[in-house]
């Protein structure tokens, strides 16, 4: 990006760059706040190159995208319930998983089941009990029990 080889990267200059092309972020220097912003609203993957990734850059940049949590170093709780809340997929990246991230997960989308660590019957029939197609994450030795629960179950109905 022609960014890249000005000296002084002035704000019209940034905003040029963010404007003709949304993926430039890289490139720029010292960018301003408002030029983060709106690098991230033309396309979120520029959070990545966010280089101090303050409380409000990182909320808004799970707001947007949960998935964003795999470029926050250490991420606080309160990011996770963001994360998982606005994408269940965003469980992929997260290694501290309590039961209520992982609900939130399911919640939002029952296809996070694949990246839950600790797969109890309980949740597996969380993710089952909303979309069938999540019984391919669900453990062998729990298969069984689901399928059985939700043949007594329908059974009754």
């Amino acid at each position: 990006d022609a960014i890249h080889y000005i000296e002084n990267q002035t704000f019209e200059y940034q905003l040029m760059a963010i404007t003709t092309s949304p993926l430039s972020l890289e490139y720029i220097d010292y960018p301003y706040p408002e030029i983060y912003y709106e690098a991230m609203r033309r396309n979120i993957m520029n959070f990545r190159w966010v280089k101090n990734k303050t409380y409000n850059y990182c909320k808004y940049a799970l707001e947007i995208d949960g998935r964003m949590i795999q470029y926050i170093e250490n991420p606080s709780y309160e990011y996770i319930k963001i994360a998982v809340n606005n994408r269940g997929r965003a469980l992929k990246y997260i290694s501290y998983q309590t039961g209520e991230i992982v609900e939130q997960a399911i919640d939002n989308n029952p296809k996070a089941l694949r990246w839950v660590n600790d797969k109890t019957l309980n949740v597996c029939l969380r993710a089952f009990s909303k979309d069938i197609t999540v019984l391919k994450y669900v453990p062998l030795h729990l298969r069984k029990k689901i399928l059985k629960i939700h043949d007594i179950f329908h059974n009754i109905i």
